[in-house]
């Protein structure tokens, strides 16, 4: 990939190729400041990867950064991300990018950072979040953005629970699968479980996902139909020294466990967790993550009696 002028460092969040000739990766880059970064974005045209002039956001910050990118077309991308203030009493906002096939430019968006976003066509994006530890949604109709109400997922027993959506996938205006999720308790006594909601196009419904033990988390997910989603996520054992990676399936209106690879490119089953997932429409995927042994790759079936590779 190509390298922004100067000598501070890139960091790529996300990637999205709507074409074989045509991808957008986006994230923060550094200047002189480690750790302050401004909005990033390069473009591949099937020989070459170019940086794109990105604006910054409209309020000077001390540290902006997109995190996850849609593209629908070569002249239709969304990115999202999060900008911090330079006064530490104000919370980060959202950051919203907009590529028309020529320039980027700035779009409004209201509450905290966002964290995915999905665009079914080039008019209808969703983005997710958190907001003071409750999850959040926001949708794109072709003019501007608006907030989603969310459902509480369920009755926490301890006032410190914590909702996360950070991941959502769009198969269509009227069909999104957003994952995170659910949290509460302190110290030794945390339990964590996965958490997914359904958007219909009116409103977000949670969906009854399975948990393997109380420490489970889904990082990605992946609509490859309307009614069709994987999602990749990680679990601990039951002794609780080992983080496992879990994978699950949203097909005929429910969520169920799916075998997890058994190999694993990094040569390891214990300490590995599944970061991202993308499936076809025939139903193949192809997730990574982290492992023992490094980054890995793990190629799979999302069909009911299909098999792990």
């Amino acid at each position: 990939m190509a390298e922004p002028p100067g000598n501070g460092t890139v960091l790529v969040s996300a990637l999205s190729c709507p074409s074989a000739s045509f991808c957008v990766a986006v994230g923060g880059s550094t200047g002189a400041a480690a750790g302050r970064y401004t909005p990033f974005a390069e473009r591949w045209n099937g020989a070459g990867w170019s940086v794109e002039a990105v604006p910054g956001p409209a309020r000077p910050a001390l540290s902006s950064r997109l995190t996850s990118v849609s593209c629908t077309s070569p002249i239709a991308c969304t990115a999202v991300g999060e900008s911090v203030s330079r006064n530490p009493r104000r919370p980060p906002t959202p950051l919203v990018e907009r590529w028309n096939g020529t320039t980027w430019s700035l779009e409004h968006a209201s509450g905290g950072p966002l964290f995915s976003v999905s665009c079914s066509t080039r008019r209808t994006c969703t983005a997710v979040s958190d907001v003071a530890g409750r999850r959040f949604a926001e949708g794109w109709d072709g003019s501007t953005w608006s907030p989603q109400p969310n459902p509480h997922p369920r009755a926490f027993p301890a006032p410190n629970g914590d909702d996360e959506l950070g991941s959502v996938s769009c198969a269509s205006r009227s069909a999104c699968m957003a994952v995170g999720y659910s949290t509460w308790g302190t110290g030794f006594n945390v339990v964590r479980i996965t958490l997914a909601e359904y958007w219909n196009g009116t409103s977000w419904s949670v969906r009854r996902t399975p948990n393997p033990i109380q420490l489970d988390d889904l990082k990605g997910v992946s609509c490859y139909s309307a009614h069709s989603c994987v999602a990749v996520g990680d679990y601990t054992d039951r002794g609780g020294d080992a983080t496992v990676s879990l994978v699950e399936r949203w097909h005929g209106g429910r969520w169920s466990v799916l075998p997890t690879p058994r190999r694993l490119s990094a040569g390891k089953r214990s300490d590995s967790a599944l970061q991202a997932v993308t499936c076809f429409a025939k139903g193949g995927c192809i997730a990574v993550g982290d492992a023992q042994g490094g980054p890995f790759a793990a190629e799979f079936s999302s069909q009911v009696n299909g098999s792990a590779k």
